[in-house]
């Protein structure tokens, strides 16, 4: 087709290259939709990304703090003013003795056993006392099982309608990082946009509520994930058998890189730089963290 032939040139010309992605958008958008509809999601209990943001508009909370799940969240934790502090979180954080505001799920499905069961215990249970408001997200996957969300997750739960970015890229990779940088933060009414891993998903979340100040905890390239360091403890059943998935399915390996957080690793100085030129600081929170080598660190 012409387009394809062409496709190359598109990339290298910044406007052409603006107005592919613009229509890239619009086809994730479509595509997400379509998949809403054939999983048979009901629109009453989908949130279009102005409503996420909404919820917390009025929080009088100064900071936000995204809660990853690498080795070095177990000290820089222990310093958050649970006070003034907006938290997120994802995933199998809730480990983490922190209440949260605003929690997002990734595993809820039949197929993806026995981790979606485990995250549910987690989340509903041992730590449902501190998770102010969950959240459903990676309807964009297709993998979500609304069944399997309304038996286990009952009314606590929300869709949120998102979408996964990806760009046509230009030959240079850094020119490449800016335009998903740039995409990423850009305000979208309709649907959440995520980027490689939750972390950043995250931090353009923050950026829409209206936080002037996001404080990244645990995002470490590599290493063993906190939950499963020897020392790490806490009583729950929950958490033995997600280690013994891990020791299964995973060869131990404290230096073992995690794969989106390689690929969160570049974006990080890009976007700091594009929040602050919003007025908007993006830090790591403490100097142990291998992400302070591109963001400010807010303990210092």
């Amino acid at each position: 087709m012409l387009v394809h032939a062409v496709k190359p040139l598109i990339m290298e010309c910044a406007s052409l290259r603006n107005q592919y992605h613009s229509l890239e958008i619009r086809m994730q958008k479509r595509a997400t939709t379509a998949i809403a509809r054939k999983l048979g999601l009901l629109p009453q209990n989908s949130m279009a990304a102005t409503q996420l943001y909404e919820t917390f508009s009025n929080s009088r909370k100064k900071t936000c703090h995204i809660i990853a799940s690498g080795w070095s969240v177990r000290e820089s934790i222990k310093r958050i003013d649970l006070s003034s502090s907006f938290i997120i979180g994802f995933n199998f954080c809730a480990f983490a003795d922190l209440p949260f505001d605003a929690y997002f799920i990734e595993l809820a499905s039949s197929d993806r056993e026995p981790l979606s069961r485990i995250q549910n215990g987690l989340v509903c249970d041992y730590a449902a006392h501190r998770i102010s408001n969950v959240f459903i997200k990676n309807i964009w996957e297709g993998k979500i099982q609304p069944e399997y969300v309304e038996r286990y997750y009952g009314q606590a739960y929300r869709y949120i309608n998102d979408i996964y970015l990806s760009l046509s890229r230009p030959r240079s990779n850094v020119v490449g990082n800016w335009d998903l940088a740039r995409r990423l933060l850009e305000y979208d009414p309709t649907f959440v946009r995520q980027l490689h891993t939750t972390t950043l998903t995250s931090i353009a979340i923050a950026k829409h509520i209206g936080f002037s100040k996001i404080v990244v905890h645990g995002l470490d390239f590599s290493g063993l994930h906190f939950f499963l360091e020897d020392d790490f403890f806490c009583d729950t059943e929950y958490l033995f058998e997600l280690r013994k998935w891990f020791e299964k399915f995973h060869t131990p390996n404290d230096n073992a890189p995690h794969a989106a957080a390689q690929q969160a690793r570049p974006m990080l100085p890009i976007l700091a730089r594009l929040l602050l030129d919003e007025n908007v600081v993006l830090y790591t929170a403490v100097s142990d963290s291998p992400s302070s080598a591109y963001l400010d660190v807010y303990y210092s």
